[in-house]
């Protein structure tokens, strides 16, 4: 396999991109985050670059998300809010995934990304034990954690990235040291996710320890990771209000009964209204909140990705987005398959979660997974044929 000396312009660009994810609703100005000033970045490298671009399915299947936004403007009931909400943040958001895509040449490339994903996540969770503190002082009980305007939900997805690439590294890890780092990265990362409260972050934890359960192949890891969940919930509890262990104990009973904290039944008005309107192409990607309102007269977002994408693109067109989600598949179930291990999984299957009862169409979350899996079976791919011709 060929090597290169040195990271470029560009691998750096795409490292703030990951960084700033965890702090992706950190406003500069009015309107202008901290991941736009990010995505700015990465254009610029880009372009300096020489706009280089790896041709790949899933690139593919975003450009194709792309122009079905962009052509749903000829139908929409707000053709203004479409074309805002592609060219503002879709285009960029592409662009910037043909960019990462591009930077990724070596297996140094994609893990320095990962790593600058989780000192994002290392940065949010020192302001939330600050939060934590000033509220504790206040009142004298620290209630649901979040910081930096982000929304609990958003943040303990975004956590439970953090924690997924840092069980990747523990499996892979060779020397004490940095696998001492990591347990202590693990718990402290979780301890931030339980006190946001977020019964949809713990389900997801679950959900990624699995995954590390089945795939782990390290015993020692196994025992320490049982070791750390007895004395990390003994040391976590004690900080943890009310409020949040019932709200994690009412989990069960709300995905029993199918509420979901009272998102079915705006799931309900979303869905009878829709068949007022064009059900085939939809209301025009960028569109929910305007549909809600003219139906409903309030705003709300829609708490499932997928009840957007068939409202904003109709029973025809809701094809597309799915087709993005259908391709990454592909790319994961090959990964699983080359590695002989189920915990490429963990990286996609929260995200498929995440969407069902979060609004992700517009953040870049599927976009920075798609670019982590796919990077991921290339590197795996190269290997491969570096290993035939040796």
């Amino acid at each position: 396999m060929t090597k290169t000396s040195s990271y470029t312009l560009l691998n750096y660009a795409v490292g703030i991109f990951f960084l700033t994810t965890p702090l992706e609703s950190v406003s500069l100005l009015d309107n202008f985050s901290l991941a736009k000033l990010s995505s700015i970045f990465v254009l610029g490298a880009w372009l300096f670059s020489g706009m280089k671009v790896k041709k790949s399915r899933v690139l593919l299947s975003y450009l194709t998300l792309l122009l079905s936004a962009l052509a749903s403007a000829l139908w929409s009931i707000n053709t203004t809010n479409t074309i805002i909400a592609t060219f503002l943040f879709l285009l960029p958001t592409v662009v910037v995934s043909a960019a990462a895509l591009a930077s990724v040449n070596e297996e140094k490339h994609l893990r320095f990304y990962l790593i600058c994903y989780v000192i994002g996540c290392l940065v949010v969770c020192a302001s939330c034990l600050v939060n934590m503190e000033m509220m504790m002082k206040s009142m004298e009980e620290a209630d649901r954690v979040t910081t930096m305007e982000q929304n609990e939900n958003v943040l303990a997805y975004l956590l439970d990235v953090g924690i997924s690439i840092v069980l990747y590294f523990l499996k892979k890890e060779e020397k004490i040291m940095f696998e001492i780092v990591e347990w202590i990265l693990l718990l402290f990362f979780s301890f931030v996710l339980l006190a946001t409260g977020s019964r949809m972050g713990g389900v997801i934890l679950a959900v990624i320890l699995l995954f590390y359960l089945s795939s782990v192949r390290k015993k020692h890891q196994l025992i320490i990771l049982f070791l750390s969940a007895l004395v990390g919930v003994a040391c976590m509890l004690p900080f943890l209000s009310e409020n949040i262990i019932g709200r994690f104990g009412q989990t069960g009973e709300l995905i029993g009964n199918g509420d979901f904290s009272q998102r079915g039944n705006l799931w309900s008005m979303a869905w009878n209204a829709f068949f007022f309107e064009n059900t085939a192409f939809g209301v025009g990607y960028g569109n929910y909140k305007e549909f809600i309102q003219i139906y409903y007269s309030t705003v709300y977002a829609s708490h499932n990705t997928y009840l957007s994408y068939i409202i904003e693109f109709g029973f025809v067109g809701c094809v597309v987005p799915i087709s993005v989600l259908a391709v990454i598949s592909v790319y994961v179930v090959k990964i699983v398959r080359m590695t002989k291990d189920v915990y490429a999984l963990a990286f996609f299957i929260p995200l498929l979660m995440a969407m069902f009862v979060l609004e992700t169409s517009h953040n870049r979350w599927l976009f920075i997974i798609g670019v982590m899996i796919y990077a991921w079976y290339k590197l795996l791919k190269m290997r491969e044929v570096y290993n035939e011709g040796c």
